[in-house]
C-alpha cells in the first residue's frame, strides 16, 4: 500500500428519497467485493436521488468506474431523479471527469448545497 493510500470504508444514508454515500479511503480494485455486495444492498432500498460523498476519497482504480456508472445511470435513468457529487481531490476529480465517469455540472462544495440542489 503506498502512502497516500488509505484503507477503504463506505456509508450508506437514507433521508426521505435521497440516498447519501460516503467513501472514504482507496476505491481499489481489491474491494470490488466490497462494490458488488454495496450494490445489492443499494438495490433494495427505496430513493429517487443520489449524493455521492467523494471528499476523503485518495484512489480510485478503473475497475470501480463500472459501479460508479452503473450507480448513476441507474438513479438518471430508472428512478428519474438527480445525482449530485460532494468534491473529491482535485486530481481524483479531474481523472473521472475526463474520463466521463462523473459529470462536472454535478458536483456541489458541501452537502448543503447538494441537498439545495436536488430540493
Amino acid at each position: 500500500m503506498d502512502p497516500e493510500s488509505k484503507p477503504f470504508k463506505h456509508f450508506v444514508y437514507l433521508a426521505s428519497n435521497i440516498l447519501i454515500l460516503r467513501f472514504d479511503g482507496t476505491l481499489g480494485r481489491q474491494e470490488q467485493g466490497s462494490f458488488t455486495s454495496l450494490q445489492e444492498e443499494i438495490q433494495k432500498l427505496d430513493y429517487s436521488h443520489l449524493i455521492l460523498n467523494l471528499k476523503n476519497v485518495t484512489q480510485v482504480d478503473r475497475p470501480i468506474y463500472r459501479f460508479l456508472v452503473q450507480l448513476q445511470s441507474s438513479v438518471r435513468k430508472e428512478k428519474e431523479g438527480k445525482v449530485r457529487v460532494l468534491s473529491p481531490p482535485i486530481h481524483i476529480k479531474d481523472k473521472l471527469t475526463n474520463e466521463g465517469i462523473l459529470r462536472a455540472d454535478e458536483f456541489q462544495k458541501d452537502l448543503k448545497c447538494a441537498l439545495e440542489s436536488i430540493s
